[in-house]
């Protein structure tokens, strides 16, 4: 495994702590070193280029409605995938999920539920 040089991690942030992100980003890209900036959740949502490979999605959430969700990253040519809802509440699927694949019965998992072992 390499490590970084801690002479040159010390020379490359004592420079980069002297600009912003967007001058370093743009003064490396000048110089054709390849880089990028690594945004926040808030900032993939606000820019236009996820959004327009169909990288962001609207997802249809219990309580709050259509929110941004992050869509499929792989695309394939002969397959569409969407994103159909959001993320589900705390426990909104729990009795679901014991019934149908775990074969748990009503009683049992009452029992659970009053035991705090499940929401």
């Amino acid at each position: 495994m390499l490590y970084p040089d801690p002479v040159l991690v010390q020379i490359v942030s004592a420079w980069v702590s002297q600009r912003t992100t967007d001058e370093v980003e743009k003064l490396l890209t000048d110089a054709r070193i390849p880089c990028g900036k690594a945004k926040d959740f808030d900032e993939l949502f606000e820019g236009q280029q996820l959004r327009q490979r169909g990288m962001l999605a609207g997802a249809t959430h219990p309580v709050d409605g259509v929110v941004d969700s992050c869509g499929f990253p792989i695309k394939m040519s002969e397959s569409e995938l969407e994103v159909t809802t959001g993320c589900p509440e705390l426990g909104q699927d729990t009795t679901k999920v014991l019934n149908e694949l775990l074969g748990y019965d009503d009683k049992k998992i009452a029992i659970l539920r009053k035991q705090g072992a499940i929401a």
